[in-house]
């Protein structure tokens, strides 16, 4: 593809200046605090009824059941499955 613009706006490959604003850190999943889950040990095969104490937030989901409408999410050695009406999405 070539160049439409003119000489004058044209730069040199590598002498843009980088991005003046920090990148975005928001969790792209959030589950707020008091939701009803299920949760397991990743070795284990029961999962039990938890609640969660405070917000969570993920990057991405594990699984997420089509059927009963549940995403999965894994954190440190747990997997936690929450009803997809409560997982808020962040864009």
């Amino acid at each position: 593809m070539s160049w439409t613009g003119s000489e004058h706006a044209r730069k040199e490959q590598g002498t843009c200046r980088p991005p003046a604003h920090a990148p975005n850190k928001t969790p792209r999943f959030v589950i707020p605090a008091g939701v009803r889950a299920l949760i397991r040990r990743v070795d284990e095969d029961q999962y039990r009824n938890y609640k969660t104490t405070k917000e969570r937030g993920f990057d991405r989901y594990e699984f997420y059941d089509r059927k009963q409408k549940l995403y999965t999410f894994r954190d440190q050695g747990y997997q936690l499955a929450v009803k997809a009406v409560y997982v808020k999405h962040n864009k």
